[in-house]
């Protein structure tokens, strides 16, 4: 009877000397190396960005800044006989302050990416853009209401540095646009342009606060004083929730101080 050879088991280097298993001589699918990454769409980037932005502790303060501060003066204008002249003045100003202060936000968080900078950039311009015409609302209001009753312009603290402020804020826009769009042609080169991005931010964070100092020497107007009556404890506690709330989110490597 012929005997059967041992035959020797066959190893693989691969096996680390381990036997093969009869599945070893099945050949698997191969899993795909390069996986295709999803292609991100505009609302993506913007959902982004926004969620970016409003998840810290200064965003979420600043926000009950602005609904304090609005809620407060719309109760004065509606519940109180005002001017038809003169109500698109706070409202439009309102309005303008929020769009300004969002805007500011979301130039404080460090962008994920190139496309996210890009974006967070437009929107930023977009939000100036909006109060800067809502700003022109409410100057071009006061300034009817002014002359239809025939009284002089400008004649407090509050119209001063709200006068000042309107010309800051459209200069501001015109060069943040210009050092965006065409940093070479306006600057010489991209590396000037973004150089002057901190002058810009420092610009930005000027202007809120001269918004702010404006909006509370309002409460001393004797419009407010007689008529509207907004409150001062709730005005002044707004403007203090933005001041933190901003502050918090200020790097100051982006403003050339960091040590």
């Amino acid at each position: 009877m012929a005997r059967t050879k041992n035959r020797p088991v066959k190893k693989d280097a691969s096996n680390h000397g381990r036997p093969l298993e009869p599945s070893d001589g099945v050949e698997a699918d191969p899993k795909p190396t390069n996986l295709a990454k999803p292609t991100l769409t505009d609302c993506d980037y913007i959902r982004d960005i926004t969620k970016h932005t409003y998840n810290s502790i200064g965003a979420i303060t600043v926000q009950l800044g602005l609904l304090t501060l609005t809620a407060s003066v719309f109760y004065g204008l509606f519940t109180n006989p005002v001017n038809p002249r003169f109500i698109a003045h706070p409202i439009a100003n309102s309005l303008a302050f929020i769009a300004l202060a969002e805007a500011l936000l979301l130039t404080q968080p460090t962008p994920r990416s190139a496309q996210h900078k890009s974006w967070g950039a437009q929107l930023h311009g977009v939000l100036n853009s909006a109060s800067v015409v809502l700003y022109l609302v409410g100057y071009g209001s006061i300034y009817y209401n002014k002359y239809y009753n025939g009284a002089p312009h400008a004649t407090t603290w509050h119209g001063y540095i709200g006068t000042i402020t309107y010309n800051l804020l459209a200069a501001m826009l015109i060069a943040g646009s210009a050092i965006f769009w065409f940093p070479e042609e306006m600057c010489g080169s991209l590396a000037r342009g973004r150089a002057l991005y901190k002058w810009h931010r420092l610009g930005g964070y000027m202007i809120v606060g001269l918004t702010l100092l404006t909006t509370a020497l309002a409460l001393e107007s004797t419009y407010n004083m007689t008529v509207l009556q907004i409150s001062h404890k709730l005005v002044l506690t707004a403007i203090g929730l933005v001041v933190v709330g901003l502050c918090v989110g200020i790097k100051l490597s982006k403003l050339g101080l960091a040590l």
